[in-house]
């Protein structure tokens, strides 16, 4: 089963110790189902995990190194040197410890009954493993947070500044990532406190178990299309109910769990868009690491698995629940809904706008719902003014696409999905016209309607567009707009109407995405990810090697080329001028290689100043050019969707 609403979504987990094992099938479970992180972040055992996926670890990676780890060797004896306090501060009354529980008094010596100096050296070893098993080289330091290929954030508690701890990509960007880790894992009591330059710190969960606090509040709140956080927690069997406890020991820590537990549910009350992946743990305790048996690693690995699955058979009714993110802003979050309602889409798709520039945007994702045998109808307005004629093309292309195109008067900017009926979803912009020229990136308001919540709305919006425009449409099947091979002669002679590439050679070969490779954007546009991965889907089922040149045959006869990734050889090395998306999108599945064309001996300068593979960032937020090209010389522009959809 495939997710509708969490195709990408930010992730948080909860610590819980050794239970942490759980997370690798959740993750696995998440991957499969079509979930994709842009940002994530951990407390205690929890980091561990958000730590790894930040390295791009892939679920097969983490699968592996979670069910082969030896848990109780990452619990390493305590360095008395390490202590918190001096030996002179402990109350003389102590000493009767040292001879009555011998384990007891060396534990307050130290400031812990154990080291976690053994998980730190873990972590670090384990986040290079994941970079070599991406084909990246890691490099000669300490694993930072600015070296990690997704945002990152890590929370612990400091005791010494009477404060939290807080690590992310740009308030600690070059700092130890397996610092960090290590001392966020640090259980009070059972493990050490990690004491650096004039912290002394201990675990995250004192502070927040399961910090969704931790990412920045975008402008347009949480919601269904963008910025949800899916918090993964671990839930224990309860302990029977009775008023007494075994020991004062017992009693502590039942205090200080039901303190923690019950700061974690308080916080999820006051958030927005927090999204609880709940995984059942079974009796297994955080500090059971002697205990952890081969068996009970699987078992919590299943057990995450299965709590994913769960979440995403039910999500839609989760979601409805949860009744927020109505409003979006910006031009991107449009296309994003536009994206999502296209694919949902099962019978129909209604368009009300009087422009179509947004086409070349989002055309996978319509060309998949009309090769599905969606019906797709557009009210558009009349052309007119200076770009009438790029607009005529356009129009044009939707109705050899099969799309059925009338022109009238536009009650409103925006799209109908499968109406009539209660599943039907409603994308609404305050905007007209082309972004760019009739209005700016970020002005634009988008409102979400379903016919679960909103069906008087849903009618009237239906009913007009369906007076205007009629109840025929696209009626084209799958085996009339298809997905054909090209041969490389015809793709390179399009190329070469690029008029920087004029006298350029090209080949097509597998290009090595590691730390040689660099980019000339900074930003990955979400809604691009998600057709990436839709596009990715369609090309495995209709035989056709990823990315070899190919192009889309059209219900009316006519071609469109689907663009390739393009690389530029360079004195610098390779850098990538079209296809950021999908060698992001590469790098989450755990593919260290993609078929590209590279264009040799190109004279003209690139437009940007090229920047390294690392700094690639998803951004699920509205951001024009100059924020995804910082720099950037327009003349220079190499403009390849243009010449290849003239």
């Amino acid at each position: 089963m495939r997710t509708f609403f969490f195709s990408n979504c930010i992730a948080a987990f909860e610590g819980g110790g050794v239970k942490g094992a759980a997370y690798a099938g959740a993750y696995s479970a998440a991957v499969a189902a079509g979930i994709r992180f842009s940002a994530v972040a951990g407390s205690s055992a929890g980091s561990v995990i958000a730590a790894l996926i930040a390295a791009g670890a892939s679920e097969s990676f983490l699968r592996e190194r979670m069910l082969s780890t030896d848990f109780s060797k990452l619990v390493d004896k305590p360095n008395r040197d390490l202590a918190p306090y001096s030996k002179a501060a402990l109350p003389k009354y102590s000493l009767i410890l040292k001879y009555l529980r011998k384990d007891l008094f060396a534990a307050l010596e130290a400031g812990g009954q154990n080291s976690t100096e053994e998980i730190g050296r873990w972590v670090e070893e384990n986040l290079r493993d994941a970079m070599k098993d991406q084909g990246r080289q890691p490099p000669a330091h300490p694993i930072r947070f600015k070296d990690l290929v997704m945002p990152l954030y890590i929370v612990a508690t400091d005791v010494a500044q009477r404060k939290p701890k807080l690590w992310g990509p740009s308030t600690t960007p070059d700092e130890s990532v397996s610092l960090a880790v290590q001392s966020s894992c640090a259980i009070p009591v059972f493990f050490q406190p990690v004491t650096t330059g004039s912290s002394v710190l201990v675990d995250g969960g004192a502070i927040s178990n399961l910090p969704t606090f931790v990412f920045p509040e975008g402008p347009g709140g949480a919601g269904r299309f963008s910025e949800k956080t899916l918090a993964f927690r671990l839930k224990s069997t309860p302990m029977p109910h009775t008023n007494r406890f075994e020991s004062a020991l017992d009693y502590a820590m039942g205090v200080a769990d039901t303190l923690v537990t019950s700061a974690t549910s308080i916080q999820q009350s006051l958030q927005k868009g927090v999204f609880p992946v709940e995984i059942d743990a079974g009796a297994v305790r955080a500090t059971d690491f002697s205990l952890m048996t081969a068996e009970m690693r699987r078992e919590l690995y299943d057990s995450g698995y299965s709590a994913v699955e769960n979440f995403i058979s039910n999500e839609r009714e989760i979601v409805g629940k949860h009744r927020i993110g109505r409003k979006f802003r910006g031009y991107d979050e449009r296309l994003h809904a536009y994206v999502h309602a296209f694919t949902e889409a099962r019978t129909t798709i209604w368009i009300s706008d009087s422009s179509t520039y947004w086409l070349w945007f989002i055309f996978p994702a319509l060309a998949a719902a009309i090769r599905r045998g969606v019906q797709v109808r557009m009210l558009a307005a009349p052309q007119n003014g200076p770009v009438a004629t790029d607009e005529a093309k356009r129009r044009k292309l939707l109705a050899a696409m099969g799309c059925a195109v009338s022109e009238g008067t536009i009650g409103f900017t925006g799209v109908l999905v499968d109406f009539p009926g209660e599943h039907a979803i409603a994308a609404i912009s305050s905007e007209r016209g082309a972004v760019g020229s009739d209005f700016e990136y970020d002005d634009e308001t988008v409102r979400i309607y379903t016919g679960e919540a909103d069906l008087p709305v849903i009618n009237s919006i239906g009913a007009s567009l369906s007076e205007k425009v009629g109840a025929t449409g696209s009626g084209s099947v799958e085996a009339e707009f298809g997905i054909e091979q090209m041969s490389e002669g015809e793709l390179f002679s399009a190329l070469r109407t690029v008029r920087h590439y004029e006298e350029a050679r090209f080949e097509i070969d597998d290009l090595k995405i590691d730390s040689d490779l660099r980019i000339s954007q900074t930003k990955v546009k979400e809604f691009k990810l998600l057709q990436v991965s839709k596009l990715t889907e369609e090309l495995n089922s209709s035989g056709i090697q990823l990315f070899h040149p190919c192009r889309y045959s059209l219900p009316n006869g006519s071609k469109s080329i689907i663009t390739p990734p393009v690389v530029e050889m360079t004195r610098q090395g390779p850098v990538i001028i079209e296809g950021h998306t999908r060698a992001y999108h590469a790098i989450l599945q755990g593919d260290s290689r993609m078929k590209v064309v590279i264009a040799h001996d190109v004279k003209a300068a690139l437009p940007v100043e090229p920047r390294p593979f690392g700094d690639l960032r998803l951004s699920y937020r509205t951001i024009d050019l100059a924020n995804i090209m910082p720099g950037y010389n327009r003349s220079l522009l190499r403009n390849i969707e243009d010449a290849l959809h003239p």
